[in-house]
């Protein structure tokens, strides 16, 4: 949840400023964050992953087109993911309008 309060949802972040006032122009906030973490999970599971990139990491998989938005105007986004072996768990990396 750090990651979406503190960088994707967080106004004066460097990198995440303009993602934030993406995502909160179509609804979402950093008091409701549990939204777009949901949002993210759901994106991640009925979209189609792009692209996937072996890592020392894990394997990277983008996944791309419309996330459900509280004012359901729903924009296409990407959003990118890493499959850790070891853990058998997705982990969020970063999400951002697919344009």
């Amino acid at each position: 949840m750090k990651k979406i309060t503190h960088y994707l949802l967080n106004d004066d972040h460097e990198q995440g400023a303009t993602k934030s006032k993406f995502l909160k122009a179509f609804g979402f906030s950093v008091a409701e964050a549990w939204r777009l973490k949901a949002a993210l999970e759901a994106h991640a599971v009925t979209n189609e992953v792009v692209q996937t990139t072996p890592s020392e990491w894990g394997t990277k998989f983008v996944v791309e087109c419309s996330i459900e938005t509280p004012d359901q105007r729903n924009p296409c986004v990407r959003s990118v993911w890493l499959w850790q072996e070891n853990t058998g768990d997705p982990l969020f990396v970063t999400a951002y309008p697919n344009t």
